[in-house]
């Protein structure tokens, strides 16, 4: 048995190396490898000089165990750790019936995930430690190590827990909508009090963590974020202790659950596989695959989360606002109206139900009777409507968490016109950003099947290059259409009306960009090798 292990470790070990070999022949993943480094040689330097910071050790722990009980319950009422051990279908198809424990299984799926740990450790250690000596610096990414694979290993296991207890599907939602209540509600909720009592924020810590109920719940928490706070070696190897017992309980606790070994259910024939519509016998080629994406986004768990949290991002500011919690509602509306631009610029990295879904299927989708542009136009306004119905929650909870607020980042003077303005603009300018995506499938498949990638630095790399030439590419487009709403604005002097017929002006300008841009797109994926021709 510990020689198969062995084998299946330093096999998958080897094909790593030798997968990360074979990339860097290619100038993508060395474009990737050069952009990580970048990027974290940049969060080292940004990194603030802590050596003179004096730390309050009891505040800074309550904090982070409250955290750490936030992420903790969330996995249990979510279960949000269960991708991370999922099979992929070879491992199905070769240790299913292989002799195996699932112990041992379990230990090689663990094994590769200690890359993606030690890079966070890695990265948390470069954000929090600047101007530390190298022992200093060793000593809290060990302890950062302990902290991320525990609450790895915890996650895994709440899972694991879930996936075997069989609960009715309406109790699994009922208890899943309860997690993103609490997941929203407990950070606004210490945002309000911190903002209404600020001066005394370390007495209202000190308080907590001398609660007798309080001090329960969050000791295992701050036992193993201690070694992070220890001023010298002998404190730190002290500390450490502890918290690596617990981290080895855990352990053995996820493995004795093992991975989920049993075949996956045909989402076809669930009851998740029924289709969002019913879609009609004949019509356009472009209704059809935005069928088709659309209904394979809301086949996947998270989309039901997804939705449960939109819903949410409306209601919490209409909750505050009515408990007389004023301050907290404005400030969760400030983050709320930061989100929103950030999400529309590098959203469109990760709203993939588009063609990149279907990347591995382009032979199949080029022998079909159909234009290229609909199949671009089709895929693409899948994945932009998932992108603008994000980004207007996020702009629509903004403005209603700041409507009693001058704390906004909408302007004052004619805010209604501003956000009107912004939903107008908002749809064109996700559907151009997805377009530059799809485009990448197109022209640049091997860029594409990059950044597909999770877990890596080259896939950080390749994705934080993806997502700032998108924006790049997407401020040239959006030149021409600025300038004509700037005309617009000019014209008729500024005003309520003014503001609309410019966000009109964008949609008209940057629309029309994007359909010649599908159809350059159409007619580029007509070419590929085996694409059939399809006139009119």
């Amino acid at each position: 048995m510990t020689s198969a292990i062995s084998y299946l470790v330093s096999r998958s070990a080897w094909n790593r190396v030798r997968r990360v070999g074979a990339d860097f022949r290619r100038p993508g993943p060395r474009i990737a490898a050069v952009a990580a480094v970048a990027y974290f040689i940049l969060l080292a330097w940004l990194s603030p000089d802590t050596r003179g910071v004096s730390r309050d050790h009891q505040a800074a722990a309550t904090i982070g165990a409250l955290g750490m009980l936030v992420l903790v319950a969330s996995a249990w009422l979510l279960g949000t750790g269960g991708k991370l051990v999922e099979l992929s279908r070879a491992e199905r198809a070769l240790l299913l019936p292989a002799p195996i424990s699932p112990g041992h299984v379990m230990d090689v799926k663990l094994m590769r995930l200690q890359a993606t740990m030690l890079g966070n450790a890695l990265l948390w250690t470069a954000l929090t430690s600047g101007g530390q000596d190298w022992a200093t610096l060793a000593r809290r990414a060990v302890a950062f190590w302990v902290v991320l694979t525990t609450l790895q290993l915890h996650r895994i296991a709440a899972a694991r827990i879930r996936a075997a207890v069989a609960v009715h599907p309406a109790v699994r939602r009922t208890v899943g909508l309860l997690g993103i209540a609490m997941v929203a509600l407990v950070p606004i909720v210490l945002s309000g009090a911190i903002r209404e009592s600020a001066p005394d924020l370390a007495d209202f810590l000190g308080q907590l963590a001398s609660h007798p109920i309080a001090r329960a719940i969050l000791w295992p928490f701050v036992l193993v974020l201690r070694p992070l706070t220890a001023s010298s070696a002998a404190q730190w190897v002290a500390q450490l202790a502890p918290a690596v017992a617990l981290l080895l309980l855990h352990y053995l606790w996820v493995r004795r659950l093992g991975p989920e070994l049993e075949r996956a259910r045909d989402p076809l024939t669930s009851a998740r596989g029924a289709p969002l519509w019913p879609l009609a016998p004949g019509g356009s080629a472009v209704t059809a695959f935005f069928w088709k994406n659309v209904t394979a986004l809301v086949r996947r768990p998270a989309a039901g989360v997804a939705g449960a949290a939109i819903v949410a991002l409306l209601a919490l500011p209409l909750l505050l606002q009515a408990g007389g919690r004023v301050a907290a509602s404005a400030f969760l509306g400030l983050l709320f109206l930061m989100w929103a631009p950030l999400l529309l610029l590098v959203g469109p990295q990760f709203a993939r139900n588009d063609l990149r879904r279907d990347q591995g299927m382009l032979s199949m989708l080029r022998t079909l009777p159909v234009r290229g542009y609909e199949i671009i136009l089709g895929t693409s306004g899948a994945a932009a409507l998932t992108l603008a119905t994000g980004v207007a929650a996020l702009l629509l909870a903004g403005a209603v968490a700041t409507s009693g607020s001058d704390q906004s980042l909408l302007p004052t003077e004619h805010r209604g016109a501003w956000l009107v303005a912004a939903l107008l603009v908002m749809g064109p300018v996700s559907f151009a950003g997805i377009l530059l995506q799809n485009a990448a499938v197109i022209l640049l498949p091997t860029w594409s099947r990059l950044t597909a990638r999770r877990g890596t630095a080259t896939a950080l790399g390749s994705n934080l290059a993806n997502s700032v030439l998108t924006v790049l590419l997407l401020g040239v487009l959006l030149l021409l259409p600025a300038a004509l709403a700037r005309g617009t604005w000019v014209v008729l002097g500024g005003g309520a009306v003014a503001l609309i017929l410019g966000g009109s002006v964008v949609v008209a300008a940057l629309g029309a960009e994007c359909w010649m841009l599908v159809r350059w797109l159409g007619a580029r994926f007509e070419l590929l090798d085996g694409a059939p021709r399809v006139k009119g």
